[in-house]
């Protein structure tokens, strides 16, 4: 468990790097830095759950756990899609 608090810690680590960089005035607010890296964080380890949950559990599966997480991450994008106001 430490292991995957470490990975996430890391990975949290660096889409702040990324979102502060692709966004200047969200890095000048750093609660806010934190809290959007940490949801980004957190719905990207989901997307990655389930896609190992689906392809773990799939004994006829024939893709790979890397053409599994893909098709998680476009599918969350039409969720996410379907929930935005119109």
């Amino acid at each position: 468990m430490q292991s995957f608090q470490a990975f996430q810690s890391n990975l949290t680590e660096l889409v702040g790097r990324r979102l502060a960089a692709e966004n200047p005035d969200l890095a000048e607010d750093l609660a806010r830095l934190a809290s959007r890296a940490d949801l980004v964080t957190m719905v990207a380890v989901a997307a990655m759950h389930h896609a190992w949950k689906t392809w773990a559990s799939d004994p006829t599966a024939t893709d790979s756990i890397a053409d599994r997480m893909r098709s998680s991450f476009v599918e969350l994008g039409d969720v996410i899609g379907e929930l935005a106001p119109r």
